[in-house]
């Protein structure tokens, strides 16, 4: 995957934000569309590179409700309601993602030490 530069990676992470705004007020929206939708404005290989990791991090699930059912097991039949379970973990997912491309930003060594890692 190609490097991108530090503006780029923040306005990835500008991106991310308005994913995680949009899916807070919509509940549950189909990921690619909605991450090209909130890139409008940024460089064509933004959202390309915000999709494939994303991609790569959800695969083999291709969306966060087949992610929580692996790494959540239960929680469609949990007490609290699904929607309730959905947005907080996917506000916490995205939490997550914003983070390691804000650590990027200010080091950039923590790049290369994730790409070392796939």
């Amino acid at each position: 995957m190609k490097k991108l530069s530090t503006e780029q990676l923040q306005a990835a992470a500008e991106t991310l934000r308005r994913v995680q705004a949009r899916l807070a007020r919509a509940g549950n929206l189909p990921l690619e569309p909605t991450i090209y939708a909130c890139a409008k404005g940024f460089r064509r290989n933004v959202p390309d590179y915000v999709w494939s990791w994303l991609s790569g991090l959800l695969a083999p699930h291709k969306s966060l409700s087949s992610w929580m059912d692996a790494h959540q097991p239960g929680w469609r039949e949990g007490k609290t309601p699904a929607a309730a379970v959905y947005a907080r973990s996917e506000n916490g997912w995205f939490e997550w993602l914003i983070a390691e491309l804000e650590s990027e930003i200010a080091d950039p060594h923590a790049r290369a030490r994730r790409e070392g890692r796939g």
